[in-house]
């Protein structure tokens, strides 16, 4: 009779037991990924939760260093726009779009319940591709399309763009989407350009000087020459190179002619070596900097600026067949590969091409080796380069494209 009883005590404890381990207030199942890209991921699992009530927040971590938690990693929580809370499943997926291509992730889930508990569920990595992608990204749009319906090139600083809109400074922050105009300018500049945290505008001899930090806009001292619609130019070393077929270098923070009553430097102008090639013939021309050295783009030909032996020389030609029907065109470098477009006036056909400067070779990227087709080349407005990624406002679409080398 007594070893029933122990027996029977024996029992009733390994069921207590038993039962107490198997109830677990989150069981999160492994993770499976999809709709993988070069710079997302949809993450797919489901959160099994005893009481929805006692949840805090949930959502993912991820880290391109393993062992990912809540104070080693990036967070993004899901637990308002997840619509959770509300739905009869515990099915849910995460998605990341701010990733970089070719990169291994490592992601995890994470819960956090009311009493400050961290739940997470099992690790895993991915590998994003490396493709060359476009992609939409409409949030950053003023409600005021007309200023962005004007085609120009924009200047990207610590990721705000700036650009001119009939003689007027605006701001776009690409963070967060504020728009803004910051200045009324007193010439209409027909080229504007950035060194550090300065912005130049140019129109005809005249140059200005706008000070991001202090709002400072400083006259500096007239170009011996006249500047016309297709002037182009590139900054290298804290100089401004630009011009037409006659170049000229820039050095604003010298004081050889003086200072203003304020005591800003006017700057000195310097010729440099005559620039004979058929670039600026085109009414679409355009030009970046890249390892030191000046490039300038447009008619089907790319040509090198080397400053130490102050000369020009032709590096490559245009492969594509369409460029004499070009119409907006946009050019800008990224980690040494230089991109290009030509389109038709009359509709939405057109290329673009990258060309690597050191391998010296040519790929066409679109529509080839795209994912999106209704790109219009016959409405860029806009474009520029922020943290190694390209911006074209298209106000046809009324959305930015944005391309991901």
């Amino acid at each position: 009779m007594m070893k029933r009883i122990f027996f029977a005590a024996m029992l009733a404890t390994i069921i207590s037991c038993s039962s107490e381990e198997e109830v677990k207030p989150v069981q999160i199942t492994e993770l499976e990924f999809s709709s993988l890209s070069d710079f997302s991921v949809n993450i797919n699992c489901d959160i099994l939760i005893a009481d929805k009530s006692e949840i805090q927040d949930l959502g993912i971590i991820y880290s391109e260093v393993s062992n990912v938690s809540m104070d080693k990693g990036q967070l993004v929580s899901h637990m308002e726009t997840s619509g959770f809370l509300s739905r009869p499943t515990s099915n849910i997926t995460f998605r990341i779009s701010d990733l970089q291509k070719g990169i291994q992730y490592f992601i995890n889930v994470y819960v956090i319940l009311n009493d400050g508990t961290v739940i997470y569920g099992e690790e895993k990595s991915v590998t994003t591709l490396s493709g060359n992608r476009f992609f939409k990204k409409s949030h950053l749009i003023s409600d005021d399309y007309n200023v962005l319906n004007y085609q120009s090139k924009g200047v990207s600083i610590d990721e705000k763009l700036y650009f001119v809109f009939e003689g007027s400074l605006y701001y776009n922050d690409l963070r967060f989407g504020d728009f803004e105009k910051l200045i009324d300018l007193p010439i209409y500049p027909i080229f504007t350009e950035h060194i550090n945290s300065k912005l130049y505008f140019i129109s005809g001899v005249e140059i200005y000087e706008y000070d991001l930090n202090t709002n400072n806009l400083v006259e500096k001292m007239n170009c011996p020459g006249d500047f016309s619609l297709n002037t182009t130019g590139f900054v290298i070393d804290d100089k401004l190179y630009v011009g037409t077929n006659r170049y000229w270098a820039f050095d604003p923070e010298d004081i050889s002619n003086g200072t203003d009553q304020n005591g800003n430097a006017l700057g000195t102008w310097s010729e440099i070596d005559y620039f004979s090639g058929n670039v600026s013939q085109s009414n679409e021309e355009t030009s970046f900097t890249f390892d030191g050295a000046g490039y300038l783009w447009g008619n089907k030909d790319l040509y090198k600026y080397d400053k130490d032996l102050d000369s020009w020389s032709k590096v490559t030609d245009y492969p594509g067949d369409t460029f004499g029907k070009i119409n907006n065109l946009f050019a800008f470098c990224i980690d040494g590969v230089f991109y290009t477009n030509s389109g038709s006036l009359n509709d939405s056909e057109g290329e673009i091409w990258s060309y690597n400067i050191a391998n010296d070779t040519w790929k066409q990227i679109f529509p080839e080796d795209s994912n999106l087709t209704d790109l219009d080349f016959g409405s860029w407005s806009l474009f520029f380069v922020n943290e190694g990624q390209a911006y074209m406002y298209s106000y046809a679409l009324s959305v930015y494209i944005v391309f991901v080398p």
